[in-house]
C-alpha cells in the first residue's frame, strides 16, 4: 500500500471514528431518555431549564487570530502578519470580493497615460492618522521609498524594484560586499540624491504621482498591498 493511500484510509478511519461518536453521543450511559411533562412540547420543556439570554451590544468586535512575526509590513512573511496589518491599516486601494482594485484611500481609480507609465492618483480629503494628524499624499511617497530603501533591506524591494522607476538603483546603493569585485555602498548623499530621483512624488496635499519603467496594468493591484 502506498504511502498516500495508507493517509487517505487513516483520514477516512478518523471521519467515520468521528461520525460513529456523534451517532452515539444522544444516549447517556443507562440508555434512558428524560420524558417532557405531560401537555408540553418539546420547545416549551427547554424554555423551563434554559433561562433566556439577552445579548446586548458592546461596540466591540472581538476576533481571535495569531501571534503575528512582524508588525513592519516589509518584512511580514506569514498570513497572521498581512492579516493584522488589513484589520490596521488601509491602503490607496482595497481589493473587492471578485479582487479588483476599488478606492480606499484614493478618491478614485487612477489616472494612467497613454503610454501606460505615469499614474497620478488623488487622495480623499480630510484624510488623518489614529492620532488626528493629517495624512497627506507626501507620506504615501514615503511609503514607497521606504520599500526600496537599501538601509530598510526589506523582503518585497522586488515587487517594485522592475516597476517604479529609479527604485532599482536606490535600492543596488547599498553596495554588495559579497559580489567580486565587492561593491561598496554609496554615500548618504548619493542615497538620499538617488531617493528623491525615484518616480515617486506628491503634487500636492491630496496629488501622488508615480512614474513606471514600463507598462504594467497590474500595477493598481500591486497598490493594494501590504509593502505599498
Amino acid at each position: 500500500m502506498t504511502r498516500i493511500k495508507l493517509r487517505l484510509l487513516l483520514g477516512l478511519f478518523a471521519i467515520f471514528a468521528v461520525a460513529v461518536a456523534a451517532a452515539c453521543g444522544d444516549d447517556d450511559s443507562t440508555g434512558s431518555k428524560t420524558a417532557a411533562p405531560a401537555g408540553t412540547t418539546t420547545a416549551a420543556a427547554a424554555a423551563t431549564t434554559a433561562p433566556a439570554v439577552s445579548a446586548k451590544p458592546t461596540g466591540t468586535i472581538t476576533i481571535a487570530g495569531t501571534q503575528f512575526e512582524s508588525w513592519d509590513p516589509h518584512f511580514s512573511d506569514f498570513a497572521q502578519d498581512i492579516a493584522h496589518f488589513y484589520m490596521v491599516n488601509r491602503g490607496l486601494f482595497m481589493l473587492d470580493l471578485k479582487n479588483i482594485p476599488q478606492p480606499e484611500l484614493a478618491a478614485e481609480l487612477p489616472k494612467v497615460s497613454a503610454d501606460g507609465k505615469t499614474y497620478t492618483i488623488k487622495l480623499k480629503s480630510g484624510l488623518k492618522w489614529s492620532d488626528g494628524s493629517p495624512l497627506t499624499a507626501a507620506q504615501f511617497v514615503a511609503g514607497i521609498q521606504r520599500t526600496c530603501n537599501p538601509d530598510i533591506a526589506g523582503h518585497y524591494e522586488f515587487i517594485l524594484d522592475d516597476t517604479v522607476a529609479g527604485c532599482a538603483e536606490y535600492a543596488a546603493s547599498g553596495g554588495n560586499p559579497g559580489a567580486t569585485p565587492p561593491k561598496p555602498a554609496a554615500t548618504a548623499e548619493e542615497k538620499e540624491k538617488l531617493r528623491n530621483a525615484m518616480g515617486v512624488k506628491a503634487i500636492d496635499d491630496l496629488t501622488l504621482e508615480v512614474k513606471l519603467i514600463a507598462e504594467k496594468p497590474t500595477f493598481t493591484t500591486l497598490l493594494t498591498m501590504w509593502p505599498t
